[in-house]
């Protein structure tokens, strides 16, 4: 047991080095996690008058959260579709060693190349613009950022899953990414939605990450919103493990990987 549980993690280990390295070089980079994050925050923080300056951290975490999102999850999302591509889907998917451990360490490789570029381009676009935070404030953002990313990894995986079992993945994958700037409960407050549209953002973690935020920066961090995102979390992985049984019983079943 413990000689397969050494294996496993030296193997997601590997898979996320060499995931990482490729995301590095991914042409979505430069302009995802660093012209994208930068432009936003300057939109977003850059105009608040100085009675507003202490929403500022508030809205630069924002930024973070919705950039995060688009940045890592794309790149996530890419990983089975490039092993497809490449050849080498089949002997991951049904190879002596697990798939799961595979595809999970590729999309965590992914994942947080993502996560830290973004952060970085948003922490100092807004440090720039002279956003500050104290040292408790730092602490309570801190399980934030790592919810956030185990978020944002599930959801790249269950996008990347998505991609094999649909011909209209791409386009799926965008409807899901880009409306978060809007309806996602992120960037604009959810009481400022439209009736209907406003039950969207509870679905979504990073909604409840950043409600937490906004009691955080009040200063009266409410932790029920970080049970919830944590709930959530549970349920993505619990539908992306769903997607990715199917995508393996297909294979067997049928000896090929086109699955539409």
């Amino acid at each position: 047991m413990t000689g397969d549980l050494r294996e496993a993690t030296w193997l997601a280990w590997f898979a996320a080095r060499v995931q990482a390295r490729d995301a590095m070089r991914h042409q979505l980079m430069l302009i995802s996690a660093v012209v994208q994050p930068v432009v936003l925050t300057l939109f977003v923080v850059a105009p608040l008058p100085a009675s507003e300056r202490t929403h500022a951290l508030a809205r630069a975490v924002a930024v973070l959260l919705v950039t995060l999102w688009s940045t890592a999850v794309w790149l996530a999302g890419n990983v089975l579709q490039e092993e497809r591509f490449q050849g080498t889907l089949p002997a991951n998917l049904i190879g002596a060693r697990s798939g799961l451990v595979v595809f999970f360490g590729k999309t965590a490789g992914a994942s947080a190349v993502g996560t830290l570029i973004t952060a970085c381009s948003t922490v100092l676009t807004a440090f720039a613009l002279g956003v500050r935070a104290s040292p408790v404030q730092v602490l309570l953002l801190l399980p934030v950022l790592v919810l956030a990313a185990a978020t944002i990894c599930v959801a790249g995986f269950a996008l990347a899953c998505l991609f094999l079992l649909t011909r209209f993945g791409g386009q799926i994958g965008g409807a899901l990414i880009y409306p978060m700037f809007v309806f996602g409960g992120v960037l604009v407050p959810r009481d400022r939605l439209p009736s209907g549209i406003d039950l969207i953002p509870l679905a979504n973690g990073l909604h409840w990450l950043q409600r937490f935020v906004i009691s955080a920066v009040s200063g009266t961090p409410m932790s029920g919103y970080l049970a919830v995102a944590v709930a959530l979390l549970a349920v993505y992985a619990a539908v992306t493990a769903y997607a990715y049984r199917r995508i393996v019983a297909y294979a067997h079943r049928t000896g090929s990987f086109d699955l539409v």
